[in-house]
């Protein structure tokens, strides 16, 4: 996934001036260092999801999801907890620091404004499987942050490319989602993962995501695939719904992959700058309208959230999503 330096949010109407329709984020107090502008959004069947990454930044002020509307969102997935090679950690970026400190009060702003909040793990830089982290131990932290922190559950990021190369990453994930689920039991907890759409293919060593699903998909809610970073896979309407040559076309994903549609999210870059594979919204759109036809409901998610993403969720679901 991929980040960007821009500027720094505008200060917003406090809590107080909120419209019944929208969560006016309020200004969170001594942070100093961090601002979150990479929130992938994601909308869900009834849900309304958004992923926030953070950006680091010299000596602002940190915002935790400006001016999300419930009309247009209903999820925020906090970004990062993740690690390095000497282990997993769950100091994490900005956002999920900021959610860390906020007060009980503050969070439950969210709450009331109908938001579920998620935490995404690991994302592009962590390699758990290659740095040889203990799956139940590192979900073992993972689930106890979630617990300590009063967030509604997880997105499973993992990008570990070397491991799923060798076919080593396919028991690594399906091991560790055991263990989150055993300690985040549904429904109190949400367990989503967001895999690589190419990893659906079946052709990766250890199966890939085929794999991991019918070892552990019963315990997943629902998959954010990443449709993106692909060179010019899954730009047009026919690669990413209908059907490709790595049979990795949303679509494909269910008759090829046996992935019911409902658990299906479609997922792509918020701006050409966010990611590769960018497929404008006025295509985006009618792809969805495609694929809608098809009788898939599940949603759409957009890496990441920035000024315009209401703009760009607002368009993406224009005739689709009521």
């Amino acid at each position: 996934m991929t980040r960007r330096s821009t500027q720094t949010a505008q200060a917003l109407r406090p809590p107080s001036a909120m419209s019944p329709q929208c969560l006016q984020a309020r200004k969170v107090p001594n942070y100093t260092s961090l601002l979150p502008s990479q929130l992938p959004l994601l909308l869900h069947r009834r849900r309304l999801s958004a992923r926030l990454p953070a950006l680091l930044f010299t000596r602002v002020t940190v915002f935790l999801a400006p001016v999300i509307c419930r009309s247009v969102f209903n999820t925020l997935i906090l970004a990062f907890l993740c690690g390095d090679a000497d282990g997993p950690r769950t100091n994490g970026t900005g956002v999920t620091q900021t959610w860390a400190g906020m007060t009980a009060d503050q969070r439950q702003e969210y709450k009331a404004a109908g938001i579920t909040i998620l935490v995404s793990l690991f994302g592009w830089t962590a390699k758990p499987t290659s740095s040889k982290w203990d799956s139940t131990a590192t979900a073992n932290m993972m689930a106890d942050w979630v617990m300590a922190n009063g967030v509604d559950g997880i997105d499973v990021d993992y990008e570990g490319t070397v491991a799923m190369d060798a076919g080593l990453a396919e028991a690594w994930v399906a091991s560790f989602t055991t263990q989150l689920r055993n300690r985040l039991p549904s429904p109190t907890y949400i367990l989503t993962h967001a895999p690589m759409a190419l990893w659906w293919s079946g052709t990766q060593l250890g199966g890939g995501y085929r794999t991991i699903d019918q070892t552990v998909g019963g315990m997943i809610d629902w998959y954010n695939v990443q449709f993106y970073n692909a060179g010019q896979q899954y730009v047009n309407c026919t690669s990413l719904v209908q059907e490709n040559p790595d049979q990795t076309a949303l679509l494909q994903i269910n008759t090829e992959g046996k992935v019911p549609l409902n658990k299906l999210v479609l997922g792509k870059p918020a701006t050409n700058g966010d990611g590769g594979s960018y497929t404008d919204i006025t295509t985006l759109n009618s792809c969805i309208q495609t694929a809608k036809a098809a009788q898939w409901d599940a949603g759409i998610m957009f890496w990441k959230y920035g000024d315009n993403a209401t703009e760009v969720m607002t368009l993406a679901r224009k005739g689709v999503f009521p």
